[in-house]
This record gives structure tokens, sequence and C-alpha cells, in this order.
């Protein structure tokens, strides 16, 4: 990867080389925590500080343009209701992570109420409308049109995302068959990168969890080439997610520490084409919160882009991508005092890989009508590698599972405006996925004997789906909208092939899952009076089957159950299973209104009644609510600038009522709010001070309870004090 190429023509040894190189250092010096990791980061956060030090003056580049903005990588429906995040929004909030930002804002969650800053990777999937929160997910989430799902375990790694990087993101709730293909079953999240105007920006942060961020973004033209070059990091000591009342001497900080960085390049090919390649790496390593638990992950991923920009009817956006990943975890147990932990799982290779394309091409007849065509084509591959079963004098078992999956799709879909209030849309979707070298073997380390070698039959699957929608606006204060669409999701190879643990929770894997399916409808109401203010209502209903969820085998027990195997005492036993119906009915509020140049206000408001309507594998589940998903959510978020202009700030109320932390909601969290605020004082054209605080009333945000009842704690109260400066 750092064998690139990346020499500027703007003088010897410019700025962007060496950030690479440092991101470089990172990536590959990273390999294991240990103390030295903490050196290394501060080493490279203090390289990039003496790197814009020692920037040559030949680097003010006054007269240079702004950076030609990128093709979307998701083109909406008219029919499709969505929330724009703008980079000014962004920066405008308290959060230095997009997950915290989405969460704040829309009905965006991850499996826990954990932020990105302490959950463990494979729990952060994104959802959307609370339709059945996994670790996975169920929502599709793309930078620049290129899949940030992991291959493995389809999760993201939001700490790769650095600030100041993006220059918006777009969530579009309810399944997205025709652009965004099977994953996007409760929705998509396109992310776009920064278009930053040509030159320097940098952001220096300071925290009360012992740590910091850093990072920077230069942007320049090289020629005939737009070229934006980014890098940064963090580390901080975290908080320790077990609550104060239950804790013992073996529970620890979540402590992480990570590092990316990357480079954008961008061409116009004449008058019809403009290509773009970006290329980012990224690495993270924490702790889990108890003695000896930690992970680490690298990763890598290249897209290019090419897309059409002339005045001609026929458009063309094509993404060709490709993902590397690494991942390594260690689990630990403890005693009933938390005084003592022991290694249960040593998962210490986890590679994976992806690589495939999107390609739309659209064809525009008249100004009213438009035909469009997707297509899709992808690989992955992973595996896991690990060893486990300790029972008290090391590792005795050592297992290898993981498989191949593939997606081949098509789509055609056409939009026309009828009159000018009455706009149509609609199309249909055909996937072909395949599952193929799937495996589980494991091996007595002691004998080198085989105790289990499944090899799993190839399996392919033909998905139908589609989309239609109608957008209608009486007059221009008033747009009315409708949509129906299917969906699909294949469960992730993760979900298919490893089993895993949690403390003594045991969850067994299943091989013979089916892939996810979803009918759905919106309908709503948007009134926009004047701009900067306006009021939608959105009223949504999904059936869902075939839900993959963690079922309970057994509850409170002790001895061996199949299939998890021996199960601790007060441990419990569950597998993943497929949930025949599930329904997720709700509504969402969002409003916006501002009353001068110096107040604006926001509101939204999420009602989502999710439950299992039948599950013959466990019949007890009927009725339940789905497990992680609050009846109600909301936030609202008031901002205000001085009359000179200098300081600006905002303050976001954010709550979420009583939810489950199990599939028998046995296991109530309670409901929480909590209030965050931003402070930015404008020094001059160039530096701005900000001052942060997340949970500022430092309320216990419950976001775990373990069968025996312990709970897992969200982020407390937190400061941060920032410096950013763009020349």
């Amino acid at each position: 990867m750092c064998l690139i190429p990346l020499f500027s023509i703007t003088g010897c040894f410019d700025v962007d080389i060496f950030v690479w190189l440092l991101v470089c250092a990172g990536l590959f010096g990273w390999r294991k925590r240990s103390t030295e990791n903490t050196v290394t980061l501060k080493a490279f956060l203090a390289g990039i500080a003496l790197t814009v030090a020692a920037m040559p003056a030949s680097a003010q580049l006054d007269s240079i343009e702004v950076i030609g903005q990128s093709a979307p990588a998701i083109t909406a429906a008219p029919s499709s209701t969505s929330t724009v995040l703008s980079s000014q929004d962004l920066s405008a909030l308290p959060y230095d992570r997009l997950d915290d930002a989405l969460s704040a804002k829309t009905g965006f969650s991850l499996f826990r109420r954990q932020p990105s800053l302490s959950a463990n990777p494979t729990i952060q999937g994104a959802s959307l409308r609370g339709i059945g929160p996994n670790g996975a997910g169920r929502a599709a989430v793309l930078l620049d049109g290129a899949p940030l799902n992991d291959p493995f375990g389809n999760w993201v790694n939001w700490a790769s995302i650095l600030p100041g990087t993006i220059s918006s993101a777009s969530v579009l709730p309810g399944s997205r068959p025709l652009s965004a293909g099977p994953g996007a079953l409760s929705g998509l999240i396109a992310i776009e990168t920064s278009q930053s105007r040509a030159g320097l920006s940098m952001r220096f942060d300071a925290n009360s969890l012992e740590g910091g961020d850093a990072s920077i973004v230069y942007a320049a033209s090289l020629g005939d080439i737009d070229m934006i070059t980014f890098a940064g990091g963090g580390l901080r000591e975290g908080f320790i997610p077990i609550a104060q009342s239950q804790r013992g001497p073996a529970d620890v900080s979540a402590a992480s520490h990570n590092v990316a960085g990357g480079i954008k390049l961008g061409r116009d090919f004449g008058n019809a084409w403009r290509g773009a390649l970006l290329l980012r790496g990224f690495s993270e390593a924490r702790d889990n919160g108890l003695e000896g638990a930690q992970n680490d992950t690298q990763g890598f991923d290249g897209s290019v882009r090419v897309r059409t920009t002339g005045a001609s009817a026929v458009k063309a956006d094509i993404d060709v991508y490709g993902q590397v990943r690494r991942f390594a975890s260690l689990f630990t147990a403890t005693d009933a005092a938390r005084a003592v932990t022991r290694p249960v799982l040593d998962q210490f290779s986890v590679p994976s890989y992806a690589f495939g394309g999107r390609a739309h091409l659209s064809r525009d007849w008249s100004d009213a009508q438009k035909t469009s065509l997707y297509a899709q084509a992808d690989w992955r591959s992973g595996e896991t590698n690990e060893r486990f079963r300790n029972l008290g004098n090391g590792f005795t078992r050592q297992r290898a599972a993981g498989g191949r999956q593939s997606t081949l799709g098509a789509g055609l879909e056409h939009r026309a405006r009828v009159t000018p209030q009455l706009t149509l849309d609609g199309g249909v979707r055909v996937d072909v996925l395949q599952l193929s070298r799937g495996m589980r073997v494991e091996t007595n380390l002691d004998t080198g004997d085989l105790v289990r070698n499944d090899q799993f039959d190839e399996r392919t699957d033909t998905v139908i789906s589609g989309a239609a929608g109608v957008r209608y606006q009486p007059v221009a204060a008033w747009t009315l909208k409708a949509r129906g669409y299917t969906g699909s999701r294949q469960p992730s190879l993760n979900e298919y092939f490893r089993p895993f643990r949690v403390g003594n929770d045991i969850t067994e894997a299943n091989p013979l899952l089916d892939i996810e399916t979803l009918r759905g409808l919106d309908v709503s109401a948007r009134f926009e009076p004047l701009n900067g203010h306006f009021a939608q209502v959105t009223l949504f209903r999904n059936w869902l089957r075939d839900a993959v969820g963690n079922l309970s085998v057994a509850g409170q027990a002790g001895g061996f159950i199949a299939p998890c195997g021996f199960v601790p005492t007060g441990g419990s036993c569950r597998q993943r299973g497929n949930i025949e119906r599930s329904r997720a009915t709700g509504v969402e509020v969002a409003a916006g209104t501002e009353l001068h140049d110096q107040f604006s206000a926001s509101l939204f408001y999420g009602y989502t009644r999710a439950k299992i309507t039948r599950s013959a594998v466990n019949p007890a589940l009927e009725g339940k609510r789905f497990a992680q998903v609050p009846t109600h959510q909301g936030s609202i978020d008031l901002r205000w600038t001085a009359p000179s202009s200098d300081i600006n700030g905002s303050l976001i109320v954010r709550a979420q009522s009583k939810q489950f932390d199990d599939d028998l909601n046995t296991r109530a969290l309670s409901a929480f709010a909590a209030v965050d605020l931003a402070v930015r004082w404008q020094i001059d054209e160039t530096v701005t001070v900000r001052l942060e605080g997340i949970n500022l009333t430092d309320t216990q945000i419950e976001a775990g309870q373990s069968s025996d009842g312990l709970i897992t704690r969200g982020q407390p109260l937190t400061v941060r004090f920032g410096l950013s400066a763009q020349f």
C-alpha cells in the first residue's frame, strides 16, 4: 500500500508525501497493543504538527481554485425521504465522530447505545428506524460510492472517517433495492468526502478522557489534477464501561488509539468525463473494558469513480472498489468478584477482502422522463482463526471458520413527471446471491486431531426486489410523497459461521440461515412555507421476514447445552436463527426554523413499535419487542450566533425511552436524556477555538445488561477543548 508513488510536482518532499509516510508508519507499526503504540501515536501526532510548522512558503495557495465536486454516490428517487447533513451541519455539532451526529439527528443507531468511541468494532453495524438492529447492521454505508461495511462481519469502522473530511452525509431510510442493492435493507447512508477549498486545514483536540485528537487536510491543484490529502489520529484512556456499583479490580477503561489517512485525486478528461481515485487506510487498537480484553483493526480501501460531466442526455456513474481488512481480538471472562480474568477466546487473525463495482447509466428522454439502469458485481471473502476452550490451563482448541460471498445484480428504473405537480417513479431489480466455500474446522491443540470438520454446500439464491412511488406538490409550500419497496440482506459470513462469547453468554453460529427480506411503505407530508422553516411527518410500516437474531436456547444454566457446549453457571446459550415474521410501525417528525440570523432550532422525533409476530423456533418470542429498539427517541438542536458573529454554539438535548437488551424482553435498559453543548469562538479568519461537552449532566446511559445483571454504560460526561485553523 505504502509503495504507491504520491510525489507532488509542487516541490520536493511536499506535505502530502510526508503525511502519507506518517500514516503508513502508523498502519504498519501498530500490529500489537502495547505501551509502544501510545508512543507511536504521540509521535505520529507530533509529526503532523511538525509538518505544518515546516511547510514551505510555496504551499500558500491563494490563487488556486476550489476543488471540483464529486458525483453523488446515490441519486434518490423523487418519492424518497432523506436527511442530508452538510459539512457545515457536522462542524456545528459537538461530536467528533459521524455515528454520534447521525444518532442525534436521525433514526440511525448502532447495535447498542454505545458510540463507536467505546463499542467493540463487531457491534458497530448501522441500522435505521429500529428495524431489528444487530451487530452486523441492516443498512448499507457508502463512501464516495464504495462500501464501508466490513467484508466479513458487515459492521463499519466509524473511527476511520476523520472529522473535516466529509462533504455531506445523506441518510435515506427504507430499503434501497434499486440503487444500493442487497444490504440496504433498512436504508442507506451515503457519505461524500470533503471538497475543501485549496489550502490547509488543521484540527487539534484535548479531552477529559485523558487523550486527544489531531487531523490535517491539505488540498491543492497539481496541474490538471485536483488533490486532497488527509491524515489524523487520536488516543484516549476512555472510561470504564461497567457501572460503578458493579465494578471490580478487573474492570479497566475502554482505551482506544486510532490513526487514519489517505489521498484523493481527481481529473477532468475533456469536457465529458471526470475521474477520481481515493486511497485510504486506517488502524485502530482498543481495550474492551476488561483486563486483557483487546482488539486491533487495520484496513485499506481503494476506489475509482468515473462519471460524465457534459450536457449529454446519456449519463454514467461508475465505481470500482476494493477492501482489505485485518482484525484480531482477545476476549476474557472474570470470576464472580470481578477480580481475576482468564482468556476465553483468542481471535488472533481475521483476514477479509472485497472487490467489485457499481454502474448507474441514465437517459433523459425529455425534461419529464428519465430511465436508469443499475448494475452491481462484488465478491467478499473472509475467515476467522481463533483459539478457544480454556478451562484454566490454556486454550485447548483452535477454530477456522469462514467462506465467500458474491453478488451479481441489475435493476431498471423509470421516472416520469406526469404534470408539473405530479411525479411517478418505479423499478425492479434482480440479484443473484451466492455463498460458497463455507467451512468450520476445529482442532485439538494438544494432539492435532480434528474435532470438527464441516464443509458446507454452495448456495445460490435469486432475489427480486423493487420500489414504486409518487411525489405530489399541490402548492409550493406542500409536498406529499408515498413509496412502497422491497429489499433483502444476505447474512454476513460472521453470522453464518462464527460463534462468539460475551462474558458467560455464548452465541452459536448457524450456516443454514435464510436471507432476510422486507416489504415496506412510507407516506410523508412536508410543509415549507418559507426558506428556513419546515415541518415534515413520515408514517412507515415495514414487514420483515426471516430476520437474523440471537435466539435463546436456554436461560440461566450450567453445564453442556447443545449447540453451545459448556455453559458456565449463570451464563446463557443462544444461537443465531431466523425469526419468521416481524413488523415495525412508526412515525418520524422533523421540523426546523430560523427565527432570525442569530438563532435556529430543529427537532427530530421517532416513534417505532417493532415486535416479533411469528417465531416457530421459539414461540415465546411472539409479541415481544425487538431487542435494542426504543419506542421513543428524539432530539432538539438549538443553535445561535452572537451579534458580532465571532461566537456561535449549539445545544442538543437527546433522549430515548426504555428498551430491552434481550429477545425475551427480560433485561430492561432504562430511559435516558442527555445534554450536549458546543461553543466556538472564531478568533480571526483562520483560527477557531472550540469547547464541547457530551452528556453534561453525566446521566448513566444503560447500553447493555448481561444475563447476571451486569450493566454496561454508554458515554459519560466528556469535555473537549479544541483548536481549528484553515489557511
